[in-house]
């Protein structure tokens, strides 16, 4: 009987390693989420705005729920952004965000004339559909064509 239930813990802990490490074996690697926004050359000044929730996260006004962020200067018609982990106040911090591997996130990518707390911003263009998806597989960029943006236009 002993034998019996030693057998099964090892095949019980050999099953759970398996299912932890499923992603790594199907080949889905964690990885960092780049943006890059292109033909840009008519929002001169303005900024790109990037944010990442859980996917199907509704309660996007609590800054707690952002998962990662990040914001560039619109310049010659280009801004590119690294995502990062937020300072708690839905800025980003100096820390390189890292999704997991195989996971599935929402993604908010729009530009904005302000640059001051995204809090207090009024969105002018954002990317369909709104919220994106990104899922993470290793490192991903995603670039953003500023001509196939559309007018942000507040849910009321």
């Amino acid at each position: 009987m002993k034998r019996k239930m030693g057998i099964f813990f090892v095949i019980l802990f050999g099953l759970s390693s398996l299912f932890f490490s499923g992603c790594e074996l199907l080949g889905l690697q964690d990885g960092h989420v780049t943006v890059l926004l292109t033909n840009a050359g008519s929002a001169p000044g303005d900024y790109l705005y990037v944010f990442i929730y859980a996917e199907g996260e509704t309660d996007v006004d609590n800054e707690d729920k952002v998962l990662a962020t990040s914001y560039g200067y619109i310049s010659s018609g280009t801004a590119d952004v690294l995502l990062a982990e937020t300072d708690g106040n839905v800025l980003p911090n100096k820390t390189t965000w890292i999704g997991n591997g195989g996971t599935t996130y929402d993604i908010y990518i729009y530009t904005s004339d302000s640059s001051n707390s995204p809090d207090s911003y009024a969105p002018s263009q954002k990317k369909e559909p709104f919220p994106g998806t990104v899922r993470i597989d290793g490192n991903i960029e995603i670039t953003v064509d500023y001509a196939t943006m559309v007018p942000y236009t507040p849910v009321p």
